[in-house]
């Protein structure tokens, strides 16, 4: 759906008020006109565009400046640079600095001494509600204090504010303002709560791709701790195998996938070679009277391990059946699985077609599923370490249901834009 489109049902459900209204200030005294379209032109201030990006810098060098007539100031004539949105031509070529080629550039119009463009100037068609031109419109404003306005998540699909977000941070990047745009754009989407911790959850390349460019902490923090989790999903391998990713990011993600594949691989081992307290002996003299050895003290705990033998069948069947590390969640739902404990796996209809081999009486029955029931007791608490949540995500009584690990650690050096600056820093000591 386009912006036209989606403003055009906001229209049939709420009503015209729906609309974002264009709130951008008017500077009288401006010596920059940026014309977008034939309607959204800004008259700004060249030496704060100078101060607020890196292209501005360039590109409205002094010595560019029209020189304006005495005639055209007494008239109250200002404007001495101009600039106008067109087609990139050349969009295959990826300029220095830039993750992907722009699609559109902005480029100087020759002025006279009254400031007007010598030649005729073409102008991009472009509808007032198209995704370029309300990115344009809020990157600008941002120079000059303009909260974001990417969106309503009541009214507005995720998808749609996060393409929008990707058509601001575009710009971002092309007008070399990122550490501007960053903590706006930042706080903006973490206003969506739930809804944007939910998306990041559900699709995390992309979020970590955007937060990346962005060099957004807590929305990078995010995605990596899902991205990890989602690891061995096609969704992320994609994302990886097509370079979608950067390789600082591909790297770090491979570590942090590395570090739940142990995890995984520990607690499953620690299940499979645990042996409870009460089976356990301890040899002193080594006669079967004094340090319980004997046939007979091992044959009183004979329903123990028949219901650890029943336990480790089960265990030894998930693993096989490729339910832990090499499942796509890693092993996450297998460790729920154990959490959850009584009846949720191993039941009463389960066990039962062990004594369709192993039959005994009632009470043998009852005893048996009682030791069960103290095994699964604590494989429950040892999994506890894999179903921890370091994300922002609401899984407890927050009414969604994740389907990966979500407990893994981001600390200060996962940063990469960061270390690239250190490292840049150091070479030029």
């Amino acid at each position: 759906m386009s912006r036209r489109e989606h403003y055009q049902l906001n229209d049939r459900m709420y009503g015209p008020k729906a609309r974002p209204k264009n709130d951008f200030p008017i500077f009288t005294e401006g010596d920059v006109l940026i014309t977008i379209t034939s309607s959204p032109s800004y008259k700004l201030h060249s030496d704060h565009l100078r101060r607020s990006s890196g292209l501005f810098d360039n590109i409205l060098d002094r010595s560019h400046a029209t020189t304006l007539s005495e005639e055209a100031q007494k008239q109250g004539k200002t404007i001495r640079y101009h600039l106008v949105l067109a087609e990139n031509a050349d969009n295959d070529a990826v300029p220095e600095g830039l993750y992907e080629s722009p699609t559109h550039l902005l480029k100087a119009v020759e002025l006279d001494k009254f400031g007007k463009p010598v030649t005729d100037v073409t102008q991009l068609e472009l509808i007032a509600e198209s995704q370029v031109v309300m990115a344009w419109d809020q990157v600008l404003g941002a120079f000059y204090n303009r909260p974001l306005d990417i969106g309503d998540d009541n009214k507005d699909n995720i998808d749609f504010i996060l393409e929008l977000a990707m058509e601001n941070l575009k710009i971002a990047e092309y007008l070399q303002c990122i550490k501007l745009i960053s903590p706006l754009m930042t706080n903006t989407l973490l206003a969506l709560s739930q809804t944007l911790h939910r998306s990041i959850a559900t699709n995390p390349a992309p979020w970590l791709d955007f937060a990346y460019r962005l060099q957004s902490r807590k929305i990078f923090r995010e995605a990596l701790i899902h991205g990890a989790g989602c690891y061995n999903t096609q969704q992320v391998q994609s994302a990886i195998h097509s370079n979608s990713l950067a390789p600082s990011v591909v790297t770090l993600l491979d570590h942090k996938a590395s570090l739940l594949r142990d995890l995984s691989r520990r607690l499953q081992t620690q299940l499979i070679t645990w042996y409870p307290e009460q089976l356990q002996r301890a040899k002193t003299v080594g006669r079967a009277d004094r340090d319980s050895i004997g046939r007979a003290s091992y044959g009183n705990d004979i329903l123990t391990w028949m219901a650890l033998s029943v336990f480790r069948h089960w265990l030894s069947q998930m693993i096989c059946n490729d339910k832990t590390h090499h499942a796509a969640d890693m092993g996450y739902s297998f460790f729920l699985l154990i959490s959850r404990g009584g009846d949720a796996y191993l039941d009463r209809s389960v066990v039962q077609s062990f004594h369709d081999y192993f039959p005994m009486s009632q009470k043998g029955e009852a005893v048996l599923e009682e030791r069960l029931a103290e095994i699964k007791g604590f494989a429950r608490e040892l999994v506890g370490d894999a179903l921890g949540n370091a994300s922002g995500l609401k899984i407890v009584g927050g009414g969604w249901e994740v389907g990966h690990m979500c407990c893994i650690v981001v600390g200060e050096g996962d940063y990469p834009w960061e270390n690239v600056e250190v490292m840049s820093e150091e070479e030029t000591a």
